[in-house]
């Protein structure tokens, strides 16, 4: 997971120092969000010897329930 930190790293450094166009960002943004989904895709279907369909869901609610936590943490701080 050590490569996937550093992108990450990378990748808010460059949105945090606003270098590149908006677009350009969030281009990005999206492509490294791609990317680590079809890595953890991949680390499912390998790890748990499973079909693609399930890996697939097993990453979606990993999205989905992190995206919710992050979204009731936010409330939270407010």
């Amino acid at each position: 997971s050590a490569p996937q930190v550093v992108l990450m790293l990378i990748v808010a450094l460059l949105r945090t120092a606003d270098a590149l166009p908006q677009a350009a960002q969030t281009g990005m943004h999206l492509g490294m969000m791609l990317y680590l989904m079809a890595v953890q895709w991949f680390v499912a279907r390998r790890a748990l010897d499973i079909g693609p369909a399930p890996a697939f869901l097993i990453v979606a609610l990993d999205f989905f329930l992190s995206f919710l936590i992050a979204m009731i943490a936010a409330a939270m701080l407010r």
